[in-house]
């Protein structure tokens, strides 16, 4: 009897253990997505609206010359709002304003994104998404992975704006001598103040 007592207290401990763990994980997970997909959108509502106009104003071009080249990969709601959130309006009017030719692609594929890096003339390379430091997201469920880029076209600047753990090389490692890579997560104010010391033009030059 005392054993079947004890074992009951036991059960009962770990249930309770249990129930608080699995409360605490519901919490967590809706307290990220109302940050996510409520809080951010409307503190960042201006950065929102002004990359919107910004990316469908100077959209991909059919640029001859050398080029920068900025990439959005994960072209899908809603988290492309949480690329919208970093000033790009900022890089695309700083290179408007310097001469420097840039097209800007919105929406791509596996195979746009290797047609992108394979063009000898994009020779500066901004990616914008999610990802890990070996691939970037292009769809929801599609992780285009850059060793499958490792034989094309150096750069002469590579830009990898997005979330870089679980080791790996990245896009820089292959095809540059010069970039910008995260080392692990890459937060909100590592990357506006990445962009700040572009618009400087502490970074680099022209394409």
């Amino acid at each position: 009897m005392l054993k079947m007592g004890l074992f009951g207290i036991l059960m009962s401990t770990l249930t309770i253990y249990f129930l608080l763990f699995f409360a605490s994980w519901i919490v967590f997970k809706i307290s990220f997505y109302v940050f996510n997909w409520v809080i951010c959108p409307i503190l960042f509502l201006k950065n929102i609206l002004l990359n919107i106009y910004s990316i469908k104003r100077w959209k991909e071009k059919d640029i001859k010359g050398n080029h920068i080249a900025v990439v959005l990969c994960n072209n899908y709601y809603p988290e492309r709002f949480m690329v919208y959130i970093f000033k790009i309006y900022l890089l695309l009017k700083y290179f408007k304003n310097r001469g420097w030719p840039f097209a800007v692609y919105s929406k791509v594929s596996k195979e746009k994104f290797r047609e992108i890096v394979k063009n000898k003339k994009a020779t500066i390379l901004y990616v914008f998404g999610h990802g890990v430091k070996h691939g970037v997201k292009i769809s929801k469920k599609e992780v285009f992975y850059y060793c499958d880029l490792r034989k094309f076209p150096k750069k002469k600047f590579i830009a990898q704006l997005h979330c870089n753990p679980l080791g790996g090389k990245s896009l820089v490692d292959y095809l540059s001598t010069n970039g910008f890579v995260s080392n692990g997560e890459l937060s909100f104010f590592q990357l506006n103040k990445f962009i700040k010391n572009v618009v400087k033009g502490k970074v680099h030059g022209p394409p």
